[in-house]
């Protein structure tokens, strides 16, 4: 909002019981206290807002007399077309923070309505060509769209728009797929393999994509990027054979190579430019806090998208900003303030992995006691959570992993040991950090009454998504409460176990971290899935048995779409692939 705009505000509101055209008697003394600035500073604004129109204004004779202000516009409408103005930008939290200062009750419920109605589907036709475009809410902020910083699930369902990887994998078939690279080989021992690339594929700058562009991309994760070794530590070489082959020489044998590079990180950027430009279905036309707008990629060689624009705009996550409706595709994680509409799509995905509470051990601090930790553990009632605080909780969690047959029963529940583990420890009542985001507030708060009633004093702390990701907050924090979600693949726990920006990796001693290591280096020589899967479930007995951390519940995504708007279906991201959504104008007309 321009200064000129923010001035009016101060001077309407201050006369905010005036009618429009109705003179007033103020001294350019008065309005220059009001604006904080001297009387010359007060006369030239005034000027100013004579030219835009904003008021009228008649000089008093002599000095100190007074002058005549006649306002030509409201308090309340001047506010709802600068918070109109904000929110299309992609400034929806500025937008309801104005009018919250400046505005009143109705003036909200205006803006929440007209920002109601940005979202869905709309359609503009010209001489020549007809475009489509979604436009989405989101409850959270993107932090990046650099595959080599993606941590959180939002940012890599972004980036898998954008940017495109050698591989894929296939969470409902458990197997890797072809992309950029359409076959690949290895020797016997697992420690070579080689990727041969689809000959064409563009990037959006239109430079051709080769093996020099694979080679650029993991030298960047392994020079530029500290917190993503875990993913290219194993690599010795990387040696191009020419244009539309490289191999790649481990230092350990890794029978699940392909996972790795089917996962975000390792999505394939141009060496040609110095911030990352991808070769997937949609490319970025406009990104920044609260907005992010895609444009189909013509020239994509999977196929280009149906939808030609998706942007989407985040909604601050308040009560006081209201309900949306009719947003034509609503992903629901239960951040969203909307309510299901009768008759649209409702499509609902339980995704492996669940809520966690991390313990930091590198703190010194009375969860050094492992009696403690237990009876942390054993106090919380997963099964009265998932009462207490509904959907999208659906069943308590013994471990990372999603049960065929979902149970309320709480196994790890015991009042009885909970008492026997504390009366253990040294522990006097001292307050006790849990750090988490906006998404687990109820649930850290639930915890934290819970616990008080045991003596054990917690204290939520509530902090922005890209703040839980600094390093000095982690350290600080005695808890950690995030979900944990593992729906691609094994290379997936590898990364809550080794990852530079995982909690729980962060969380962890070093003598934890050095056994994980060493089992997770012999788990990827092992070709057997089967017995993998059994030393995977090991790492996660010893994280329970250490109560290194303690699981909690599991939590669902779900789907509420339009009947007309077809190809929805969630991804392991928890989200829905852009590429494949089309809108069938012939249901639409049904309807």
């Amino acid at each position: 909002m321009s200064r000129l705009k923010q001035d009016y505000l101060t001077l309407r509101k201050e006369f905010s019981a005036v009618p429009n055209h109705q003179a007033i008697s103020i001294t350019i003394t008065k309005i220059a206290n009001l604006l904080f600035c001297t009387p010359r500073n007060a006369k030239n604004i005034i000027s100013k807002m004579i030219e835009a129109k904003l008021l009228e204004y008649q000089g008093g004779v002599g000095r100190g007399n007074a002058s005549t202000i006649v306002f030509l516009r409201s308090l309340e409408d001047v506010v709802l077309d600068e918070a109109k103005s904000l929110a299309a930008s992609g400034k929806i939290e500025e937008g309801f923070k104005l009018v919250k200062e400046y505005g009143s009750i109705h003036t909200s419920t205006q803006l929440i309505e007209w920002v109601g109605s940005l979202f869905g589907y709309t359609i503009s036709k010209s001489e020549h060509e007809i475009k489509e475009m979604i436009r989405l809410p989101i409850y959270r902020d993107i932090n990046t769209l650099d595959p080599a910083k993606c941590f959180y699930r939002l940012d890599s369902h972004m980036v898998k728009q954008i940017f495109d990887r050698l591989v894929d994998y296939d969470a409902e078939r458990n197997e890797v797929t072809a992309k950029i690279a359409h076959n690949w080989k290895v020797n016997d021992d697992y420690t070579v393999w080689t990727f041969y690339l689809r000959k064409g594929i563009l990037f959006h700058d239109g430079n051709d994509l080769t093996s020099q562009d694979v080679i650029y991309t993991f030298n960047r994760l392994k020079e530029k990027h500290p917190l993503q070794q875990w993913i290219v530590e194993n690599i010795v070489s990387i040696n191009r054979k020419n244009n539309y082959s490289i191999v790649f020489k481990l230092k350990n044998p890794n029978c699940i190579f392909p996972q790795f590079l089917a996962y975000i990180p390792t999505s394939i950027v141009s060496k040609s430019k110095q911030d990352p430009i991808g070769s997937g279905s949609y490319m970025v036309k406009e990104y920044h806090p609260g907005k992010c707008r895609l444009s189909a990629f013509q020239q994509y060689y999977f196929g280009r998208p149906h939808i030609d624009i998706v942007e989407l705009l985040h909604i601050p996550q308040s009560e006081e900003n209201g309900e949306l409706k009719d947003l034509m595709l609503q992903v629901r994680t239960g951040e969203e303030l909307t309510k299901r509409e009768a008759g649209w799509q409702e499509q609902e995905s339980f995704l492996a992995g669940c809520v966690v509470l991390t313990f930091n051990l590198n703190k010194n601090g009375p969860l050094k006691e492992l009696f403690l930790r237990k009876a942390i553990s054993y106090f919380i009632d997963r099964r009265q959570l998932l009462f207490d605080l509904g959907e999208p909780r659906f069943s308590p969690a013994e471990s990372f992993e999603l049960k065929l047959k979902t149970t309320l029963t709480d196994r790890d529940f015991s009042i009885i040991d909970g008492k026997e583990n504390l009366k253990q420890t040294k522990y006097n009542g001292e307050s006790l950090s849990l750090y988490t985001y906006k998404r687990h507030e109820d649930d850290a708060k639930w915890i934290s009454a819970q616990l008080r009633t045991h003596g054990i004093n917690i204290e939520p702390i509530i902090l922005s998504w890209q703040d839980m990701q600094n390093p000095d907050v982690q350290n600080k924090a005695d808890m950690i409460l995030f979900e944990a979600v593992l729906g691609e693949g094994e290379v997936q726990f590898i990364e809550l176990m080794q990852s530079g920006y995982s909690f729980i990796h962060n969380h962890l001693d070093e003598i934890s971290k050095e056994k994980i290591d060493i089992e997770i280096r012999n788990i990827m020589s092992i070709p057997d899935i089967n017995v993998r899967n059994q030393r995977v479930k090991g790492i996660e007995q010893l994280l329970k048995n250490e109560s290194l951390l303690t699981f909690l519940v599991h939590k669902s995504v779900a789907t509420s779409s339009h009947p007309s708007l077809k190809g929805v279906k969630i991804n392991e991201k928890g989200w829905v692939d852009f590429k494949e959504i089309w809108f069938d104008q012939e249901a639409d007309s049904e309807g």
